[in-house]
């Protein structure tokens, strides 16, 4: 079963998946305050991609972000897709 998992150091953070002790996708993200993160970086391994892992690391950068209040800038061209189509959806 993957399992999300979320460290955060301090001044930058991730989450990873892992599947069968074995990470398969991260998001990476960096504090810009006490209340703003940046998403840097997603990634998944080209043999594990089709699969929405991708999309299972946004769900838990954005419950991270929603629990805690923040605010998120999106660096990650991936991330600001994902924001950008859920904007999209609430439109409709």
């Amino acid at each position: 079963m993957d399992r999300v998992e979320h460290v955060d150091g301090g001044m930058a953070g991730r989450f990873t998946l892992n599947r069968d002790g074995r990470e398969i996708g991260l998001l990476e993200y960096v504090w810009d305050s006490d209340d703003t993160i940046r998403a840097t970086h997603t990634y998944v391994p080209a043999e594990f991609r089709g699969q929405k892992l991708g999309d299972r690391l946004f769900d838990a950068l954005m419950a991270f972000v929603c629990e805690r209040d923040l605010n998120l800038i999106p660096e990650c061209p991936f991330i600001e897709l994902k924001l950008k189509r859920l904007q999209t959806d609430s439109d409709s």
